[in-house]
């Protein structure tokens, strides 16, 4: 799948590839709960972890 970045395409596709890859659930002995921001030029995400699991990809709109 071709996606242009930055934009909210990519950032489902990145949630779906890290979702489907069970790597991403044998990570050190926790969990992690995270709302991270990314900032590519004038657009803004968000991107949400909860326990092993991507869980949200919002793109914001720029107030």
């Amino acid at each position: 799948v071709s996606v242009i970045f930055p934009s909210l395409d990519w950032f489902e596709e990145l949630r779906n590839r890290f979702n489907s890859d069970e790597r991403n659930n044998q990570v050190g002995v926790g969990t992690c709960d995270a709302l991270v921001g990314v900032a590519c030029g004038e657009r803004l995400f968000t991107v949400q972890f909860e326990a092993f699991e991507c869980t949200n990809v919002m793109e914001l709109e720029d107030e």
